[in-house]
Parts: C-alpha cells; structure tokens; sequence
C-alpha cells in the first residue's frame, strides 16, 4: 500500500473512533439523567448500495464499504417505547455526499413501538436536504419535507399528532462529554 492510502485509512480510522468515543460519552450522560440504552444494533450503513455482490475497484469506489452513521438510542426507565431519545454521530452520507457535512445530533420522540425503522426516525436530521447543523430546536413532523416519501414509516412509529424534535451542530465540534451534554442532550431534554 502506498503512503497516501494508509493516510486516508489511518484518519477514516480516527474520525470512526471519535464517533464511538461520542456514543460512549453518550451512554454515561444519558444514564446520569435516568436513561437507558436500547440493546440493539447502533452502526448502521446507508442503503444506497448493496456490496455483496460488488467488487470494490478503487479507493474512491471504496465508498460502499463506510458506514453511514453510528447511533445509541434510550429510552427513560419505565417508558421504554414513549420516550426514545437517539445520540447519532454522521461522519459521511452518500446521498449527496457533496452537500453533506459531518454532524453530530440528538432526537427525541415517542413510539407506538419499535420496530426496524425507529433507526431512521431517530437520525432524522441526517436525512435532512438541508443539512442543518445550528445547534437550534428542530421539529419534524409528518408534514415535513424530510417524510414526504416515507410518511406511512412515521405513521407507523411516532405517536400520532407528536413530532420529532432534535439538534445538530458540526461532527468536528463535539469534542468532550462536556460540549456534548451542553450542546445537545441539556437542551434536548429540557425542550
């Protein structure tokens, strides 16, 4: 391997590890607020391409084989679906990768159940067009342009007449537990 492409491993390898180093962040604070963390998958890769049968020819092909994004969902004790607060790290979406920035946030909202797709629901600013990444209070509810294509999902996982209300701020400003409680968990929680 030449120079260059350890390069791009090695720093892919480190922005990885700062997103499990969020989620782990994440588990401690939301434990100290009463929260518990749901014992399901929490790497997720976009569904844009199915690698299985492909063959990965270059570096910049290499793209199908990043995950998408690394999440942890929670649940308060003793509300196990009516309270799902999701702390999601978004290195990198191939859905428009080009107007895409690495963003860090956190949702909140309450579930009939929870069934696959309460992962999408959770990480909705990711899907987000815009991208926004403010550090502002977000709502997205069933009228948003983000479920204009997948309404019957949020029918079938958000409680009817609630929304999803979230923050996102840069992936490369969260930087300590402390910026992340701060930033995100505090005013999401108090919202």
């Amino acid at each position: 391997m030449t120079s260059n492409i350890m390069e791009v491993m090695n720093c892919a390898g480190e922005i990885y590890r700062n997103c499990a180093r969020i989620l782990l962040a994440a588990d401690l604070l939301m434990e100290e607020r009463g929260y518990s963390r749901y014992k399901w998958a929490h790497v997720y890769r976009d569904p844009v391409d199915d690698i299985s049968h492909k063959e990965v020819l270059s570096l910049s092909h290499a793209d199908v084989l990043l995950t998408g994004y690394l999440f942890h969902q929670y649940y308060s004790y003793g509300r196990m679906n009516n309270d799902i607060v999701t702390v999601c790290a978004a290195p990198w979406r191939r859905l428009n990768p080009q107007s895409y920035h690495p963003v860090c946030c956190a949702t909140r909202f309450a579930a009939t159940n929870t069934p696959d797709e309460v992962y999408w629901v959770g990480t909705a600013p990711i899907w987000e067009a815009p991208n926004t990444f403010d550090g502002m209070l977000h709502q997205y509810d069933i009228h948003s342009a983000l479920w204009e294509g997948y309404s019957a999902i949020y029918e079938k996982v958000v409680v009817a007449g609630t929304n999803v209300t979230g923050f996102s701020v840069p992936l490369e400003e969260v930087t300590s537990s402390d910026i992340l409680a701060k930033r995100l968990l505090v005013p999401l929680l108090g919202a």
